[in-house]
């Protein structure tokens, strides 16, 4: 069984990364990230990927 120590020094590991649209903290390993991208924007689930993806459409008229 891990001590707290053990649990603790885990945790300290784990990179969090933030929703570019809700803005909510989750970590790297369940965040969503569209491909083939200069930079790597995160999701922390589908509704928020498609509610960036339609803002985007919107904002440069439906191209990419």
């Amino acid at each position: 069984m891990a001590s707290l120590n053990q649990l603790a020094d885990r945790s300290a590991a784990v990179t969090m990364v933030k929703c570019e649209v809700c803005l909510k903290e989750i970590p790297h390993s369940g965040a969503k990230s569209p491909e083939a991208q200069d930079y790597l924007i995160y999701f922390c689930g589908l509704d928020c990927y498609d509610r960036w993806n339609q803002s985007s459409d919107k904002s440069t008229g439906g191209e990419l």
